[in-house]
């Protein structure tokens, strides 16, 4: 710096010039905020802690002016002083005295700076955050559009009532009587009571002067209670569950026995064969729970290719029309014209669990020469008769193990076909060997899985993967409609939704952990009182409550019926929902539960079930029966929890999509979600969904005979 006071002078001078670039900024600061306006509770939290930028322009510029005067009147005293007597020598010491000071000045300045430019960028920063946050959340979706399935699969839930429940139901619903058990039951329950009406004395009641009808000594009241409305599951389910749930409070018995004595805690490692079957090994991939406590949801799907009729003659590069039938289907409709037209149709039409837990696909084929799988009736896919088979490049032998049995065989590929659109070249799993009486009792001759590409066995693209990447569908998702009561009126839609199924939107939640079908569970409710979450449900939580470590999840699963929680939260919801008479279910002793999940742009959204929606019945349909809550105890990897899962129980009140948020690339599922909109149920329901599947074959229908023997699927008379 100079030594020149016209010099000092003019840095002095310059000084102002902070407060005028501090409005400087203060203006572009106003003008940006302008054009992206956060929204106004953003923008609040925002603006509470922003510096107020006004005054401290004005405190710098009125510092500055001050800082001016003074050193004007400093310059006017040296001027004096320079032509004093012996002026020179005090004058160099005032000088360099200001000079110092001037520097002072100038770093503090610099300083001021230097932090007013920090708090500039880091403001700055925030609402360009808050801006990108509000724009994402004006930009999301957050409804589902509503476009129209493609195909719609009409799906059956066997609930281990046995075969012939199911042939029955089977056979209702082809004849056209859609109504669902409980319908029924009501109605006969309706006639009875009107048979009764009809055999008393009209005359024994009369109307009293204030008008009301008042009933004679001889009209004694209808003795037939009316059934009660609690959660209907097959009775082998309900009484697994209460074997469940008491081996779990026998569990917790034990341990709280054994941590008074004081004992090495042997029992703590005691779990029920259920936990240990649900929960899923880090070394090993996600499979179907196939037993006697889940329901499992099957239909039709068509796998390989073959040409019909066999003797059919087709000139060099024709190309023929694919029909969705086997030749069994075709030659059962003997009127049909197809029988003598060159079609392709499906080698085999086999049943299918759907299930969102796993990422399976395993078929029933002719490899297997002996167990359930063999037996005469069962569809079972020929490799050997499809024109479109091969073998993988790489194929491996696969062993799957269930809780109760196991499957196992080598790998295959081909052609599958689901209503109208075709999946070609797809990897699956060929059954050679099951094992186990699960298989003995589950109708089913297959499995496919529908989750995500981290869950696959050895690597193997999963078939809706592969309907991605081949661009199958015009929207990449599935929806899944669980009927209330009627085992027949279930249904997959693929590649979008019907109205009629739901009502009100379809609102989205993100998926947040694309292993499981899973999102961001905010609290588990009972009541009035919080038991699991962050406390955003603002109710009042349970003395020893810990919030979790991790965010817990809430997992989708047609897999699974009932809901799950882990460990200490079972004990808690059985403490607060225990078994008790159907008599004594009350809303105050079980009180409504609710799921809070997070939706796409933020807000939550609350699912709450009353206790005639979650609490099960054991016996005839009676008062007297026992009544007990749909909640297992089930431990999900701890790398994918905490977590509680919501199975068929949920979904028959909450109609489901399941979005894999991509066009054609299976591996980008960061925009993976899921759909809930209130379910629809009643008779038009039904009938709806069977004008959707006219041509669809019941599971009787498509069994026929064996050909070589004849042999019906019950077997041969004995």
């Amino acid at each position: 710096m100079s030594d020149h006071p016209s010099l000092m002078l003019s840095s002095f001078a310059r000084k102002p010039d902070w407060s005028h670039y501090h409005h400087q900024q203060q203006q572009k600061e106003h003008a940006k905020r302008s054009q992206h306006a956060p929204p106004a509770r953003a923008a609040a939290r925002q603006l509470r802690t922003r510096p107020t930028r006004a005054k401290k322009a004005a405190g710098s510029a009125a510092a500055g002016a001050a800082t001016v005067a003074a050193r004007a009147a400093t310059f006017g005293s040296w001027l004096a002083l320079a032509f004093a007597p012996g002026g020179a020598e005090a004058l160099s010491g005032e000088v360099a005295q200001g000079a110092t000071a001037v520097a002072i000045q100038a770093h503090r300045v610099l300083l001021d700076t230097q932090q007013d430019q920090r708090e500039n960028e880091q403001h700055e920063a925030r609402e360009q955050q808050v801006t990108a946050q509000a724009t994402v959340h004006r930009n999301v979706q957050i409804y589902h559009p509503g476009h129209a399935a493609v195909h719609v699969t009409r799906l059956h839930r066997y609930d281990h009532s046995g075969i012939e429940a199911m042939m029955e139901e089977e056979a209702r619903w082809m004849r056209g009587d859609v109504s669902s058990p409980s319908d029924r039951s009501n109605s006969n329950n309706i006639n009875s009571n009107s048979n009764n009406n009809d055999d008393r004395d009209s005359a024994a009641a009369t109307i009293d002067a204030s008008g009301d009808l008042v009933l004679g000594s001889d009209h004694a009241p209808d003795q037939k209670e009316a059934k009660p409305g609690f959660l209907q599951l097959g009775s082998q389910q309900v009484a697994g569950l209460l074997e469940h749930q008491q081996k779990a409070l026998v569990q917790l018995s034990e341990k709280e026995v054994t941590s008074q004595l004081s004992r090495p805690r042997r029992h703590q490692r005691l779990v029920d064969y259920r936990t240990r079957q649900k929960t899923v090994p880090k070394d090993k991939p996600a499979v179907t729970r196939l037993d006697s406590l889940d329901s499992q949801y099957v239909g039709p799907i068509g796998v390989g290719t073959v040409t019909y009729p066999a003797n059919c003659k087709t000139a060099e590069g024709q190309s023929l029309i694919f029909l969705d039938s086997t030749e069994e289907e075709i030659r059962a409709n003997k009127s049909s014209s197809n029988e003598s037209t060159c079609h392709i149709v499906n080698q085999a039409k086999i049943w299918v669990v759907f299930d969102t837990g796993s990422t399976n696909l395993w078929v029933s084929s002719d490899l297997c020469q002996s167990g359930p799988c063999s037996r005469l009736g069962r569809a079972r896919y020929d490799h050997l008769q499809s024109s479109t088979f091969a073998d993988p490049a790489h194929g491996v032998y696969l062993n799957i193990e269930f809780g109760t049995g196991k499957i196992s065989g080598p790998q295959g590929v081909d052609d599958f076909h689901v209503g109208p659109f075709t999946v070609y070249k797809q990897t699956f799993g060929m059954i050679e060997v099951q094992e186990g009486k699960v298989f003995d009792e589950v109708p089913f001759e297959g499995i496919l899985g529908l989750a995500f590409p981290k869950m696959s066995a050895n690597g193997a693209r999963a078939l809706f993967d592969n309907i991605i990447e081949q661009k199958a569908l015009e929207n990449n998702e599935f929806a899944f409609y669980f009927s209330l009561d009627n085992p027949s009126a279930n249904a997959i839609l693929w590649g979008g939704v019907d109205k009629n199924f739901y009502d009100g939107p379809i609102e989205y939640f993100h998926v947040d952990d694309p292993y499981y079908w899973s999102t961001n569970l905010k609290s588990f409710s009972i009541g009035d009182k919080e038991y699991l979450g962050d406390g955003s449900s603002g109710l009042l939580q349970v003395e020893d409550y810990e919030p979790p470590v991790r965010q817990p999840k809430a997992i989708v699963d047609t897999g699974t019926t009932f809901f799950t929680a882990e460990g200490d939260l079972f004990d808690k919801v059985m403490d607060r929902l225990p078994a008790a008479l159907c008599r004594d279910v009350t809303e105050t002793s079980h009180p409504p539960i609710t799921f809070r999940l997070q939706r796409v742009d933020g807000e939550p959204r609350d699912f709450t079930l009353t206790h005639d929606q979650y609490m099960t019945q054991q016996g005839d349909g009676s008062w007297s029966d026992t009544c007990s809550p749909a909640f297992m105890r089930i431990n999900i990897p701890k790398q994918h929890g905490p977590a509680m899962v919501l199975g068929e129980v949920f979904l028959r009140h909450f109609f489901a999509v399941f979005d894999r948020g991509t066009k054609s690339h299976p591996e980008d599922v960061a925009n993976a979600r899921l759909g809930f909109a209130k379910a629809k149920h009643g008779l038009a329901v039904n009938q709806h969904l069977r004008a959707l599947t006219p041509n669809q074959p019941s599971f009787q229908i498509s069994k026929g005979t064996d050909e070589a023997t004849g042999i019906s699927p019950d077997g041969p008379d004995e």
